[in-house]
């Protein structure tokens, strides 16, 4: 394919899309951003209406020496919210979204309408993707942001470890 079919068939695409109303898929929530460091985070945090930075409900919790969580009650329709971080990179955005004020299937029919047909749908969970993000909502009513060339390498990270860990215990059951 030359390069002028290739812009035509791109034109007419983007065309579609746009005319369509569905929307590629977010990177984020409003100015957080999958990607940001914690400092950009944090900053945002303590500036939005959405989220209450001056409860005590904001910590920083270290689980590894390169992975943190930003854990802060949120405002309105956001009852917390999780920032997990991988080497100072936010690569996942969790929020528990209020029940009682927005729902499961009022989440569904949203992102449906903004993004079109979900990837996977099962009575408990659906999900969007592409190349870079996946957008995640889950029963009883929790809205996930994945960051994907992190979350695929910390995926991997874990697979190899649980694999060590059955060799580990497989030779640990022969010895007995």
């Amino acid at each position: 394919m030359d390069k002028k079919s290739f812009f035509i068939i791109f034109y007419i695409l983007a065309n579609l899309f746009f005319l369509s109303g569905i929307e590629l898929l977010s990177d984020g929530y409003k100015d957080i951003k999958l990607g940001m460091n914690k400092d950009q985070v944090m900053k945002i945090i303590n500036s939005s209406p959405d989220f209450n930075p001056l409860k005590e409900e904001l910590l920083t919790v270290r689980l590894e020496p390169d992975t943190e969580i930003i854990t802060t009650e949120g405002l309105g329709f956001i009852e917390l919210a999780y920032f997990h971080f991988h080497n100072e990179q936010l690569f996942q955005i969790l929020f528990k979204i209020s029940e009682e004020k927005i729902g499961y299937y009022t989440l569904l029919k949203s992102l449906t309408a903004k993004f079109g047909n979900p990837k996977k749908l099962n009575p408990k969970k659906a999900f969007w993707e592409n190349d870079r993000t996946k957008i995640i909502i889950e029963k009883p009513c929790t809205l996930k942001y994945q960051f994907l060339p992190v979350w695929n390498t910390l995926i991997t990270k874990d697979n190899s470890t649980d694999t060590i860990n059955k060799i580990i215990r497989d030779e640990f059951l022969k010895d007995l």
